[in-house]
């Protein structure tokens, strides 16, 4: 799938990481930002005042590579096509990527930032610190390493999407007090899902072993088929959630 073409899409603020429905804070149904009512609700707790509930269990988790699917369609650097209309994923190479002539800079800017931040004074700083944080350099504006630039994106879009937000509910909900927070990463890429190896385990693709894909025959054949080890994969992470389920 090709990125748009409107030009504009290259300098748009926050493109990738803008949500057009994210939840509201109402006043009501949800009176305050959850992060707070989860740090008032541990900070009472501690107080010594009675919970309002039975403590709860959380079994929670993320993949490996949070964040790649969706620079296929999101990164939107100027030719550069990432999903092809014949279904494969091609790994740009250098020199595709270096004549996208993009600032590494602005790309954060532009894609991973949101908009509230671009007129504030610690914008720099932020950018900056964003780019130190993923081992970013300036001369990554001309890419010598096709594949540890899109697991750079990769790491920073996972983290801003899905990986801190769930990591920080976690570490909330294990703050109160008598509960238990079960947490995984799950790295394994499926061999024959189609996506070439240096995808690597992407959003939702553990769905499939929690659900017992391997075990199905109508999915295997009509999607794609896993490996032995894969169903002993499926197995275990099954029991996992099973015995949460019966036990947690």
């Amino acid at each position: 799938m090709a990125p748009p073409l409107d030009p504009r899409v290259y300098t748009f603020p926050a493109i990738y990481a803008s949500h057009g429905l994210a939840p509201t804070i109402d006043g009501v149904f949800l009176p305050k930002c959850p992060e707070a009512i989860l740090a008032e609700l541990a900070a009472n707790q501690s107080a010594g005042s009675p919970s309002p509930a039975p403590a709860p269990e959380l079994l929670i988790g993320t993949v490996a590579n949070e964040g790649m699917y969706w620079l296929f369609y999101a990164l939107g650097l100027k030719n550069v096509e990432f999903r092809l209309e014949n279904g494969t994923v091609p790994l740009p190479d250098a020199a595709t990527l270096k004549a996208a002539n993009f600032n590494i800079y602005d790309l954060l800017t532009g894609k991973f930032m949101s908009e509230q931040n671009l007129d504030n004074i610690i914008h720099d700083i932020v950018r900056s610190s964003m780019a130190d944080a993923y081992e970013i350099k300036d001369t990554d504006s001309e890419v010598a390493n096709s594949s540890a630039f899109m697991h750079r994106m990769d790491a920073i879009s996972g983290d801003i999407e899905f990986t801190c937000g769930t990591q920080k509910f976690a570490q909330r909900i294990a703050q109160l007090p008598n509960t238990a927070v079960y947490a995984y990463n799950f790295v394994h890429k499926t061999r024959e899902n189609g996506f070439p190896d240096w995808t690597g385990a992407m959003h939702g693709y553990q769905i499939d072993y929690i659900f017992g894909m391997p075990f199905s025959e109508q999915f295997k054949r009509d999607f794609y088929k896993y490996t032995e080890a894969e169903a002993g994969l499926s197995a275990t992470v099954m029991a996992y959630w099973a015995n949460f389920a019966r036990t947690g």
